[in-house]
Parts: C-alpha cells; sequence; structure tokens
C-alpha cells in the first residue's frame, strides 16, 4: 500500500514538471510575439517617418512649381538656379533619411527573422511567420518606392 502511494507521488510529480515545463515554453513563446510586436512597432515608425519626409519634399516641390509657373519667362532663368539647388537638397535630404531607415528596417526584419528561426514549436513558428509576413512585405515595399523615386 505504502508502495502504491509512493509511485502515485511520483507520477504526481512527474506530470507535474512536465506541467511547468511545458508553461515554461509557452512562456519563452509568449515573450517572443511580444518583442516581435516591439520589433514591428519599431519598424512601423520608421516608415511613418519615412512617409512624413516625402509628405513635407512632395509640398514643398510642389510650391516651388506652382511658384515657376506664376513666374515670368524672364525671371526663370535667375529662379532656375535657386529652384534646382533646392531640388538637390531636397534630394539628398531624402536620401540621407531613406538611408537611415532602410537601414532600421534591414535591422528590425534581422531581430523578426532571428525571432522566427527562434521558435521552437511548428505552431509557434507558422504563428510567428504570419504574424511577421506583412512586415517584411511592407518593408519590401517601402524599400522598392523608395529606391526608384530617389533613384539610389
Amino acid at each position: 500500500m505504502a508502495k502504491d502511494a509512493i509511485e502515485r507521488l511520483l507520477e504526481a510529480e512527474k506530470a507535474a514538471q512536465l506541467l511547468v515545463d511545458e508553461l515554461q515554453r509557452l512562456k519563452k513563446e509568449s515573450d517572443a510575439y511580444v518583442s516581435a510586436r516591439a520589433t514591428l512597432d519599431q519598424a512601423g515608425a520608421a516608415v511613418a517617418h519615412l512617409a512624413g519626409q516625402l509628405r513635407e519634399t512632395t509640398t514643398r516641390l510642389h510650391q516651388l512649381v506652382t511658384n515657376l509657373e506664376s513666374t515670368g519667362i524672364a525671371e526663370i532663368v535667375d529662379v532656375r538656379r535657386a529652384i534646382m539647388q533646392e531640388v538637390a537638397s531636397l534630394r539628398e535630404e531624402v536620401r540621407a533619411t531613406a538611408k537611415e531607415v532602410l537601414t532600421e528596417l534591414n535591422v528590425q526584419g534581422e531581430r523578426l527573422l532571428g525571432q522566427v528561426n527562434n521558435a521552437k514549436s511548428g505552431a509557434g513558428r507558422a504563428l510567428m511567420v504570419a504574424y511577421c509576413g506583412w512586415a517584411v512585405t511592407l518593408v519590401a515595399l517601402v524599400a522598392l518606392l523608395v529606391r526608384t523615386w530617389i533613384g539610389f
């Protein structure tokens, strides 16, 4: 009878340890999702910053074009130099910002890939891939837009 009680106690202890191990695995996986979310938020902030820069640049270029259209032909030659300098300055500003954003997006993309690779269970990895898939697509589209528009 004492032997049966000891065996049941050992089985209960083994079951409890399995439960603790599973809970620890679930906590690690949950932490990975929290970390991925933070990474995606950082990437989103970088994209929002770039969008703001592009919006500002577009507004300034539109103002230049509007001013050019309202200027007389005699003034166009004088204003052309100033416009070209402004466009070159704006282009360099956007290029520098875009390079910073692309670098940050590459860093965030590498972090996301690392988190996906660190997901141990098949289901956890599949969820992480699905969760991060839109971010990878967004990064690729922004990079394509920036490289096309800026020409680098």
